[in-house]
């Protein structure tokens, strides 16, 4: 059997910093010897909450994300802040991106956010969310809209002209095989 070795760590050092983005420039040699240069984002864990309505409606957000220089439509979440645990986070963040307070949160899974580039990991919850008639939208952080999506919709809905996060995809299943 073929033992795979690893590639040996080089160099790391800071290559771009401000509030947002903590970007690492990591210098790696593969075993064949050949030199490789990554750029890695450092960052704080991150919450993705999928909240579910009485009726089974799901509760998500449309925003603009600069990035990709349009409005997505995605889970509630964010940044968990230092001295936060990931829990308080997904209370913290449901509430400031849908004016509303989720219940029986439950986590259900903690995976890397893009191990490609990022240490960072998402912490997915499921909870129970109410709607009230008299929803004031006006503060949302972020400029948030609250949409809600039938969870078969979903599937159906991926096209080229719709841009949904994949963490929304990603809640959809985790609901769906949990």
């Amino acid at each position: 059997m073929n033992k795979k070795r690893h590639w040996k760590l080089i160099s790391t050092k800071k290559a771009f910093f401000n509030k947002w983005v903590d970007i690492s420039e990591v210098i790696y040699q593969k075993p064949n010897g050949q030199l490789i240069d990554y750029f890695i984002k450092q960052g704080s864990d991150i919450v993705s909450i999928l909240g579910i309505t009485k009726k089974g409606t799901l509760v998500c957000v449309k925003q603009f994300r600069p990035a990709v220089n349009s409005v997505t439509i995605d889970l509630p979440g964010g940044a968990v802040d230092l001295g936060e645990k990931p829990e308080q986070s997904a209370y913290r963040e449901f509430y400031e991106e849908t004016g509303l307070k989720i219940k029986k949160l439950k986590k259900v899974v903690s995976i890397y956010h893009d191990s490609g580039s990022s240490k960072q990991i998402k912490h997915f919850f499921i909870g129970e969310v109410n709607i009230p008639k008299n929803l004031n939208q006006e503060e949302l952080h972020d400029d948030c809209s609250l949409v809600e999506i039938e969870p078969k919709d979903i599937f159906k809905n991926i096209t080229p002209d719709s841009i949904l996060e994949p963490s929304l995809i990603i809640g959809v299943f985790l609901l769906f095989n949990n």
